[in-house]
């Protein structure tokens, strides 16, 4: 199962992604060189590397790598349980969708970064406020992709559970929850980024350890080739987590859910089970071979 998910990278893939970064890595060095750009504006690409290496081979910069993970996690679970704790009922039930999502749109079109220093005041310097700030930044898309996808699953399989004779949590169980599967990990992939984001920006505000602490410090003292290092990590950890988000828990943890949550179709297996063995009783009877005899 774990080969399924993963994409091989075997074909256009192979070329097209090293020369795209090879191509921005040549307009760098163009850009420093033609406008003879001082090193504290912007250095050039082997100073921000060679600054990457030593920092990682040092380890100097694996704590604050950890803590910012560590951070960006739980304001993502935070963030993850506030989307379906709202989310579903505001997709079932239609009283609570015409009461609780004006609210919550109205304050996810309030700008989240002008929040940040709030929120390190009303909760700290500590990694509180930024687990708050990185679940506040996760949490909407998770959110839209729950009310889509339990909103728009198909009438006709609806249909086909109450034929059947399913109950309301049949309907939830085996139609909306599996149609909602596609649109719930749409919206994770967005939130797993949006939330390291948040806490690198909560960081940023006021911290005293994290990626977003290493490039206030490294700004402050004109260390621009430090920024860009820190900056360059956490591309490398978002696209990390990309890969493997995207090309394998996403795809293994789709199959799974699948696989386990029942379908329509075997509610219906069931009904014919139970009906074919109703019959079949009722055909064993004496009672009934008495009457068809006579």
């Amino acid at each position: 199962m774990a080969m399924t998910g993963m994409r091989k990278f075997k074909h256009w893939e192979i070329i097209t992604i090293p020369a795209v970064l090879a191509a921005v890595i040549a307009l760098w060095y163009a850009v420093v060189s033609i406008f003879s750009l001082p090193k504290y504006v912007l250095p050039v690409p082997l100073d921000v590397g060679s600054v990457l290496v030593r920092q990682i081979t040092s380890g100097s910069i694996w704590r604050n790598l950890l803590i910012s993970l560590g951070e960006a996690g739980l304001g993502f679970t935070l963030g993850l349980g506030i989307a379906l704790a709202l989310g579903i009922p505001i997709a079932l039930a239609p009283l609570v969708r015409r009461t609780l999502l004006p609210i919550v749109m109205g304050w996810q079109s309030f700008p989240h970064l002008i929040l940040a220093p709030l929120i390190v005041v009303w909760f700290g310097f500590g990694q509180t406020s930024k687990i708050v700030l990185a679940a506040i930044m996760s949490f909407f898309p998770m959110f839209v992709a729950i009310i889509d996808g339990l909103s728009n699953s198909p009438q006709r399989q609806i249909e086909m559970i109450r034929v059947f004779g399913g109950s309301a949590w049949d309907v939830f169980l085996r139609v909306r929850l599996r149609n909602a599967l596609g649109y719930f990990f749409t919206g994770v992939n967005l939130s797993v980024i949006y939330a390291l984001l948040g806490a690198v920006v909560g960081e940023w505000v006021g911290a005293s350890a994290g990626l977003g602490f290493v490039m206030v410090q490294a700004n402050a003292r004109m260390q621009t080739d430090t920024v860009f290092a820190a900056m360059a990590l956490l591309n490398l950890v978002l696209g990390g987590l990309a890969v493997v988000w995207l090309g394998h828990v996403n795809e293994d943890t789709r199959e799974i859910a699948n696989k386990w949550l029942p379908s329509v179709q075997a509610l219906g297996d069931m009904r014919a089970t139970a009906n074919r063995l109703r019959a079949s009783e009722i055909g064993a009877a004496p009672g009934w071979r008495s009457t068809t005899s006579a």
